[in-house]
This record gives C-alpha cells, sequence and structure tokens, in this order.
C-alpha cells in the first residue's frame, strides 16, 4: 500500500492501489489518499481526464468558466477537456465551482457523460436498479446505467450521499 491512510485490509485498498498504479488518480499529497475525503468536481474531472485515451481538446480555447481561468491549476486542461467535450456544462452563472463535492447521482451523471454514453439513457429511464431510486428521480437513468457498466460507486443509498475518493474509485 502506497499511502499511510489506506489499511491494507481496507475495502477499498485494490480499488486505490489500481488507480495510483495506472495514473488514474494521485494522493492528496505524497503519502495521503485521504479515502474519507469528498470527490469534488476539480478531482472526478481530472480523474475522467486521466483515465481517457484521447486527451486531445484546443488548448487555444478560451476559458471556459470564470473560475477556472488560471492555466496553472492542476485540473485546468482537465476541465478544458471535459467542458469542449460536453462531458461538464457548470453553472447558469458560468462558473465550474471546482470544490463543490458530488454527491453520487451528481457522479453518475459525469460518469455516463464521460464514457460517452449519453445516447443509451432511453433504456436505462424506467429501470428500477436500486429501490431508493425511482424511475421519476432525475438522475435515475445515470445511476442505472452507471451501475450497469463498471464506473459507479452508486451500489448503495444513491442520492443524496456524497461521494467519498474510497468509493469513487471502488468500481
Amino acid at each position: 500500500v502506497v499511502f499511510k491512510d489506506v489499511p491494507a485490509a481496507a475495502w477499498y485498498t485494490p480499488s486505490v492501489q489500481y488507480v495510483y498504479n495506472h495514473d488514474i488518480m494521485i494522493g492528496v499529497s505524497a503519502d495521503r489518499f485521504a479515502p474519507e475525503v469528498g470527490f469534488n468536481r476539480a478531482m472526478v474531472v481530472q480523474t475522467m481526464y486521466n483515465r481517457s485515451s484521447d486527451k486531445t481538446f484546443n488548448k487555444n480555447a478560451a476559458p471556459a468558466f470564470t473560475d477556472v481561468t488560471n492555466k496553472n491549476l492542476w485540473f485546468y486542461d482537465a476541465v478544458q477537456w471535459a467542458a469542449q467535450r460536453g462531458v461538464i456544462a457548470g453553472y447558469g452563472d458560468g462558473t465550474f465551482r471546482p470544490d463543490t463535492i458530488l454527491n453520487r447521482a451528481q457522479f453518475c451523471k459525469m460518469a455516463v457523460y464521460a464514457m460517452d454514453g449519453s445516447g443509451e439513457l432511453g433504456r436505462y429511464s424506467t429501470v428500477t436498479i436500486f429501490p431508493d431510486v425511482k424511475p421519476s428521480h432525475w438522475a435515475s437513468a445515470y445511476i442505472n446505467m452507471a451501475e450497469d457498466r463498471p464506473v459507479s460507486a452508486a451500489s448503495v443509498t444513491v442520492t443524496n450521499i456524497y461521494n467519498a475518493r474510497a468509493e469513487a474509485v471502488s468500481r
């Protein structure tokens, strides 16, 4: 185990080791992964960017969001990449809000767009995989699709519980 805060016997240890070994995620410091810390929007987009086999985007484009304009930010390229690909849209006021922690439903929606699965959402909109996620829930199709494919930590109560880093890497 690379990180001091990831116990060898923890349920998420193999997943943390995998994402670290494959350059998908790094720790919050040289020896800490922070498995219980919420997965914020910047972390999610950076992880999706790291996982992508196609990292091309227009590096000369204007910043996509008013609060992500510094090209030296560790997540700047990932945000530009995701915005140009339609993976993220930001908020109505033109911001991205990189420090906002995602709940599991929001995480599933971003994951579906990142894997370019939005065209398949229709077939997941009437499915009930989890008893606490009714087809009428705004994110039911995203949650169901994310659970059907290996991209999410959706397999427990989904709607308003926040996604920790350990949960996000465990699928």
